[in-house]
């Protein structure tokens, strides 16, 4: 008989603990889902060891196959299935590995091109083995030897993940330890580590996640935290958080920062872009327990969804789903489907039974789940990996009662195409994949639905630089590319600093000009790191304003020296047209002239000799108003008060000739001031309109 508890913080803290007898029963798992999209062929089962209670993939005898890591707890050892590349695992080999291991990563701890493992030890107290923290380096064909081990008796190693926390190149471990507290332990290069800093944390922390939620290219990490508690006469109530801490990059961390904190454990995270928005979101399995004293016990395992805000802050999103009467025991995520977008599958125990259950939740381009359950049986854990390597997700289910694993292959997703990558060169480094976030730090072989559009950037490890690409890419910026049939794709990183130039600029000579002058400046190239190549120059004005000055570079291509010309213009002056000039002010009145003298007057009987002298006076009175008007126009001067009074009359009589000229003459206003037309005046005004005529003229105005 094996014992397994679902929840590994000492007991003080719980208050009670809830424990599930799994009896040594066969594993039965039949998939039949006819309507769901997605759908699964198995299990294959496999025999491990004693109470298997966690499984990691990776590549232990260097032949491109996915093998599998089982930590056997009953039986203090790690299992190895070496895969034959269908899906399909030899039988397994034995690691022993101390007292009751109870998690297991792989990661190449040494930089010799092969996984190795770090496994998290609970230690036995009857035996007197206490807990710890152990790697394993890989000796090539499958088998192990131990290389390094951390003393942690009295903190109690319960989960463990790999990350390069201090920006080295090596793979680092974070350690989740029983007393609400994390570890961090940082890579020598060896194999062996050195112990970073201790971080508390509100709960007991169940698993970490590790992703750059802030985008700052530095790994973060994202804990699964709770408990369940009470005392007296109060009620048991399940408690817990997402608790984020940021990375510096130089293998500490922010403080701490809680997020969700409610009444649910948080008891198993995975980090992926879920919406699409190029943000890590968190998908975390949730369980609420309630047991208020002589009443039921409410229990209900949640699926939940919490958005990145792409600043390592999280947002609820969604809950997923909710499965009453279960514990929501872990969750992973890949893409089922071959759709392109990252799906989610969450294992969940049936509280006071064997029983178990997993749901394949189906992201959809909406942003909804579909949901598709499956019959787990007595699984406590799995894993998603492409075993076949056909593109899809695959699942294995570790049955700790059965003291084997189940291995489920996707029967759903489309075809896939492989991108190859291999690491070249005398130096290293790493490639970053997008999407999938995938790190390649020697040889790896990633599957992208037909069609997808990838991204791929290199960083080099200290003390060396990115030299090229190779095969799909070229160059050395940024590679893209599309997955149209599969691809290989070679970086290759060098000892030393990457070949580089500096540029030193004179003083512009000389530092003012006018518009229409010039000035210049010489650039000088000076090279670093054995660069002995040319640069191309161009140059531009910015902003733009009008008569905007222009620059040009000579030679544009060059490997010593060259020289910038900025070149001004020089302002042409308008010229502004007056509507009035003075032509017009002298042509047109004498043109009204002929046109007045020929005028029939309607209604004139008398005085034709003095009619024609006056409005021959008119006209040259008419002259004399539009010099004035021309000369108001363009240098602001206007005539006199009694000079416009006298003209005006006569002018505003024959408007006609004007209008029939195209010339607008206004009412009143001809000097700023305003005067009646002559006929709208008083009796006394009307004498007044010729005082400066000559003899013979003065009634012109009665006419």
């Amino acid at each position: 008989m094996f014992t397994l508890r679902h929840h590994e913080p000492p007991l003080g803290k719980r208050g009670r603990t809830h424990a599930i007898t799994a009896l040594a029963i066969g594993l039965t798992l039949f998939v039949s889902l006819a309507d769901a999209s997605v759908s699964f062929l198995g299990p294959t089962n496999y025999p491990a060891g004693t109470g298997p209670a966690a499984v990691a993939a990776g590549d232990f005898n260097a032949d491109g196959k996915v093998d599998l890591a089982v930590a056997n707890r009953g039986s203090n050892d790690v299992s190895i299935l070496l895969g034959n590349g269908d899906g399909t695992f030899q039988a397994a080999r034995s690691v022993s590995a101390g007292a009751s291991p109870a998690a297991v990563v792989v990661a190449d701890f040494n930089h010799d091109g092969r996984d190795d493992l770090a496994v998290a030890l609970l230690g036995d107290s009857s035996t007197g083995q206490g807990a710890a923290v152990s790697v394993f380096l890989n000796n090539g064909d499958g088998t192990f030897r131990l290389a390094w081990t951390a003393d942690e008796t009295t903190r109690t190693p319960t989960f463990l993940a790999i990350g390069d926390f201090d920006g080295d190149g090596s793979p680092d471990l974070a350690e989740a330890l029983g007393i609400s507290a994390l570890t961090v332990f940082l890579n020598n290069g060896d194999g062996t580590f050195r112990t970073g800093n201790d971080y508390a944390t509100q709960f007991p922390i169940f698993s970490i996640a590790v992703g750059d939620l802030n985008a700052d290219h530095i790994p973060d990490l994202v804990l699964a935290t709770g408990y369940i508690g009470g005392s007296g006469g109060t009620a048991l109530q399940s408690s817990g958080a997402i608790t984020v801490l940021l990375g510096n990059g130089d293998g500490t961390f922010h403080s701490p920062v809680d997020y969700a904190n409610s009444t649910e454990e948080i008891q198993f995270v995975t980090l992926a872009d879920f919406n699409g928005d190029g943000k890590l979101d968190v998908a975390a399995a949730t369980t609420y327990f309630r047991h208020p004293e002589f009443q039921p016990i409410t229990i209900k395992g949640n699926v939940r969804l919490f958005l990145g805000d792409g600043n390592g802050g999280l947002t609820i999103g969604q809950g997923l789903q909710t499965v009453s009467g279960s514990y929501a025991i872990h969750v992973t995520s890949g893409d089922l489907n071959g759709d392109g977008t990252t799906d989610v599958v969450a294992l969940f125990s049936v509280a006071g039974t064997l029983a178990g259950s997993f749901t394949a939740l189906q992201n959809n381009p909406d942003g909804t789940f579909t949901l598709a359950n499956f019959d787990a049986g007595t699984a406590v854990s799995l894993t998603e990996a492409d075993l076949n390597h056909d593109g899809a997700s695959d699942l294995v289910l570790v049955n700790a009662a059965d003291g084997n694993v189940g291995v489920l292959l996707n029967a759903s997703a489309a075809a896939a195409l492989t991108l190859s990558l291999t690491i070249d060169g005398t130096g290293a480094g790493t490639v970053i994949t997008h999407p999938g976030l995938a790190l390649c730090a020697h040889t790896c072989s990633i599957k992208f639905p037909a069609g997808t559009q990838v991204s791929l950037g290199a960083k080099p490890n200290s003390g060396f630089h990115f030299a090229t690409w190779g095969g799909a890419c070229s160059g050395t910026a940024s590679c893209a590319l599309v997955m149209n049939s599969d691809q290989n794709v070679t970086a290759t990183f060098d000892i030393g600093a990457a070949p580089d130039f500096s540029l030193s600029s004179a003083t512009l000579t000389p530092s003012t000009i006018n518009a229409g002058e010039s000035t210049s400046a010489s650039l000088n190239i000076s090279d670093a790191g054995g660069f002995n190549s040319s640069v191309s120059f161009a140059c531009s004005v910015q902003p733009l304003p009008p008569l905007a000055p222009t620059c040009s570079v000579n030679p544009a291509t060059s490997s010593s020296a060259t020289k910038v010309v900025v070149n001004t213009t020089a302002p042409t002056a308008a010229r502004t047209t007056h509507s009035l000039n003075l032509f017009y002010a002298l042509a047109l009145p004498f043109a009204g002239l002929v046109l007045i003298a020929f005028r029939a007057q309607p209604g004139t009987t008398s005085k034709p000799k003095a009619s024609r002298g006056c409005l021959l006076c008119r006209g040259f009175d008419c002259a004399a108003l539009s010099i004035c008007l021309w000369w108001k126009q363009h240098y602001g001067i206007r005539p006199s008060r009694h000079a416009a009074r006298n003209v005006h009359g006569n002018c505003d009589r024959n408007r006609g000739v004007f209008a029939a000229l195209g010339i607008s003459y206004p009412d009143g206003a001809v000097t700023g001031r305003s005067y009646a037309p002559l006929d709208q005046h008083p009796g006394p005004e009307r004498t007044r309109s010729c005082p400066i005529a000559p003899r013979g003229y003065e009634s012109c105005s009665e006419v």
